[in-house]
């Protein structure tokens, strides 16, 4: 749901929720792979996907943190500021080595009118042009439980899942 203005902010988006360690912490994704979990996290031509292996004994605990993570990010300026020169080193070096320039031109080239067209990370320049605020504001926006799948699998029956479901996301608007 990026439109043209909105380039990368959905990789961004995702990338500090869920890899940048807030203050004197460590990343949502560290501190789940700590408690035992299996955690990834990536950005699609389609979509963001998050995936939380954890053992059915541990999902109380465990699904809690992410969710938390997930609806109540803490956007911090000061991080944003530390995050960016990375972000952008690591999109220039996509953009300027000739395998990275070729699929760029590819989608570019296949999709112009389409989302599809855009680079899923965005560019080194339109990272650049964010702050804070931006990623707040998307945030704010398009991560609401409606937009969002919860697929379970496992040793649980189907009343555990909605109740657990029910309790963790029931709160958040819609």
């Amino acid at each position: 749901y990026e439109n043209d203005q909105e380039r990368g902010l959905s990789d961004i988006t995702r990338y500090m929720m869920l890899d940048v360690a807030p203050e004197g912490g460590q990343s949502v994704g560290l501190a789940l792979n700590d408690r035992g979990a299996t955690f990834d996290s990536f950005t699609s031509l389609d979509g963001t996907q998050i995936r939380l292996v954890a053992a059915k004994e541990a999902i109380g605990e465990l699904l809690p943190v992410l969710v938390k993570a997930v609806f109540e990010p803490k956007f911090d300026e000061a991080a944003w500021a530390e995050q960016l020169p990375e972000l952008r080193r690591n999109l220039l070096d996509l953009e300027r080595r000739p395998l990275g320039r070729q699929q760029i031109l590819l989608w570019e080239t296949a999709f112009p009118e389409h989302p599809y067209g855009r680079p899923v990370a965005g560019t080194a320049a339109g990272v650049a042009a964010y702050d804070a605020e931006d990623l707040a504001a998307f945030h704010k926006k398009l991560y609401v439980p409606n937009n969002m799948s919860l697929v379970v699998v496992g040793d649980v029956t189907t009343d555990e899942v909605i109740e657990l479901a029910t309790k963790l996301l029931g709160g958040y608007p819609s």
